[in-house]
């Protein structure tokens, strides 16, 4: 008996609702002469989505990323509640002056709550682009193969310009 209940638990639990959201950008780049840009969250299930929306500073040390809370740049609404079928416009707004001369980068962390997930749903992040006010430098990007014996090779990029680089079907 015990073992059919735990077979209907598992069956009610895959049956319940995954709480998709699609975006209807993959990334944002705010011009230096715009203060503000946006992005819609679709929810095109039968259930309400709810969650909330944070931005954060990006940085690329080393080998991985660092987000430190942004003070510069900030979302609204940053709690959302979307009925099924609907859609939400998520404003991302610059709270100060543009870059002077380097870009900078922002990771839009969007999220739904804990309770209303069911350990499923997805989590999305953005990037998010702040264009400086002086003119951009030409793109710098050098590769680097790392081989040592023993080990597999590794392939490092660097961006020596300052906007970011978007690179598509690299092969190595």
């Amino acid at each position: 008996m015990g073992r059919v209940r735990l077979l209907m638990l598992l069956c009610a639990l895959l049956a319940a609702p995954a709480q998709a959201l699609q975006l209807s950008r993959h990334g944002i780049e705010l011009p230096a002469g715009d203060s503000n840009d946006a992005l819609w969250l679709i929810n095109d299930e039968t259930t309400e989505w709810t969650g909330h929306a944070t931005v954060y500073r990006w940085d690329q040390p080393g080998q991985g990323d660092t987000l430190q809370p942004a003070d510069d740049l900030a979302v609204s609404p940053a709690q959302l509640r979307i009925a099924p079928g609907q859609r939400q416009r998520l404003r991302i707004v610059r709270l100060g002056p543009a870059p002077d001369r380097d870009e900078r980068a922002y990771r839009l962390l969007i999220a739904p709550q804990a309770r209303a997930s069911r350990g499923r749903a997805e989590r999305h992040s953005l990037p998010v682009f702040l264009q400086p006010e002086a003119p951009a430098r030409p793109l710098a990007l050098q590769a680097t193969l790392l081989a040592r014996p023993g080990q597999p090779a590794r392939l490092r990029l660097y961006n020596g310009g300052n906007l970011h680089a978007r690179l598509a079907d690299l092969s190595f």
